[in-house]
């Protein structure tokens, strides 16, 4: 596994346990809550539980209710096996009959990988560890051989052991043995955070998935905690992704074209079957999706009437061209179009659809509809209606980054209550519009935030609703 991704700092949040081991596993939960209706958030964590100190202590007390409402979600990857060796396996601490939380297992055709021990539930920490490695930009490469050769020999040998493959002895750019599989590991693995980059020993085993469960987050002092993004099932493979979440909600294509940094295609359910950010309005029944297929191209039955539609495939691939040749251009332009002319698009797109024109793309079923939904949401609060476009723009929006991202955390569903929550706001009541807020920013605390500063803004917007009560009594 490898990131080189720049993640801005994350909030820590509040647990009432801590251990000074250099790597954690717990099973706490922040909040029950469902993603599909706000409501009023508690405070910080439900329960937190920590591991002892090293890589040999993992003791969970208290698992997850197995009889507790899940998700349907999907199986874990065919070619899960267990690792025999013991090199880096997590055990119970001594005495302890409690369940593991995860194990790092075999997969294959991705070397190894994080599994499920037991449910997870959403928003749980699953790792929080400090990297075994760091050194700051621009570090030259001989300079971090040195620091290599000084570390202790449990860390180069962990360092070692992240290697894919086993040490190569030919010579290459100069370096050989474990100066080259170190450089590679390096190469692959680190993961950069503000003025630097690190190797984390447990985080770096989390294989790549375009529909990813769980979600890294780099803390203050450089420490990494791994976050579930939604319930787990025991079972499951644990992963995380490469890219960041607005290419996740782009189409298959351009994801495998930005993975190939990491030399490998990605094989996740959602890069094997129908491209799910492409899909058009149902010609039969105006209210479902059908969505091209990326093995055959041709195009899914309708995800509500389930009608096919073999007679429109020529319509359907030319509308398909059509979008993305003219909005899609716009949307990936370097230089951002005006909020004027991407509203005119978004609004003609609603009416289109209202009118029940066909071939359409479907307004939370195609990445372009959503692309526009986002980028005109916070100017429609404003819009003479008294926010009804702006909330319809914001739900449809987050139907899409769910039904795309399985149901998981996302930052383009905090966003979308965020705006639900200030045309809340702007209509008075203030009671829906902390709920919806507090949610929000909930959600938004787990994610890795870039210079958007989507957690800060929200929480700016909570705190001053929350001082506006205070100052005229309303609360």
């Amino acid at each position: 596994m490898g990131l080189d991704l720049a993640f801005s700092v994350a909030p820590t949040p509040r647990v009432y346990a801590s251990a000074s081991s250099s790597v954690t596993f717990s099973a706490s939960c922040q909040a029950t809550r469902s993603l599909a209706s706000p409501q009023t958030v508690a405070n910080g964590l439900v329960r937190s539980a920590v591991a002892a100190a090293g890589v040999s202590a993992v003791a969970v007390r208290g698992g997850q209710s197995r009889a507790a409402k899940k998700r349907s979600l999907r199986a874990a990857p065919v070619g899960i096996s267990e690792v025999k060796s013991d090199a880096y396996w997590w055990q119970k601490e001594a005495g302890a009959s409690e369940k593991q939380l995860f194990k790092i297992v075999e997969v294959s055709g991705c070397g190894f990988g994080m599994q499920a021990e037991q449910d997870i539930k959403a928003m749980s920490v699953i790792v929080d560890e400090m990297p075994l490695y760091t050194e700051p930009a621009g570090y030259a490469t001989d300079l971090a051989l040195q620091k290599f050769a000084r570390l202790p020999t449990e860390d180069r040998d962990a360092l070692l052991a992240l290697a894919a493959t086993p040490v190569d002895p030919s010579v290459e750019i100069g370096y050989s043995g474990n100066d080259l599989t170190f450089i590679r590991v390096k190469s692959v693995n680190a993961v950069a955070y503000a003025g630097g980059r690190g190797v984390y020993k447990t985080t770096c085993r989390a294989n790549h998935s375009c529909e990813p469960n769980a979600c890294f987050s780099i803390q203050n002092d450089g420490r990494m905690r791994y976050y579930a993004l939604r319930d787990i099932q025991a079972g499951e493979e644990i992963t995380a992704s490469y890219l960041g979440e607005g290419d996740l909600l782009r189409p298959a294509g351009r994801r495998n074209k930005l993975l190939a940094h990491w030399g490998f295609r990605c094989r996740c359910p959602r890069c094997q079957g129908a491209d799910d950010t492409c899909g058009f309005t149902c010609h039969a029944c105006k209210s479902g999706s059908i969505y091209p297929d990326l093995r055959t191209g041709d195009w899914s039955a309708c995800s509500e009437c389930g009608a096919t539609h073999e007679q429109e495939f020529e319509a359907l691939h030319n509308a398909d061209q059509h979008w993305h040749q003219e909005a899609g251009k716009a949307l990936n332009d370097k230089t951002p179009i005006g909020p004027a002319l991407v509203g005119a698009m978004y609004n003609g797109l609603v009416s289109k659809s209202l009118q029940g024109e066909v071939p359409l793309p479907s307004l939370d079923g195609h990445w372009i509809a959503s692309s526009l939904a986002a980028r005109t949401m916070d100017s429609l609060i404003h819009s003479g209606d008294e926010g009804i476009a702006a909330v319809s723009a914001a739900r449809a929006r987050r139907r899409f980054a769910q039904k795309v991202l399985g149901g998981a955390v996302s930052r383009a569903s905090a966003e979308c209550l965020g705006v639900e929550a200030a045309v809340a706001e702007m209509s008075g009541d203030y009671e829906n519009a902390m709920q919806l807020y507090d949610q929000a920013i909930l959600e938004s605390s787990i994610l890795p935030r870039n210079a958007d500063g989507t957690f800060d803004e929200l929480r700016r917007r909570r705190d001053a609703l929350r001082s506006f009560q205070w100052f005229s009594g309303a609360c």
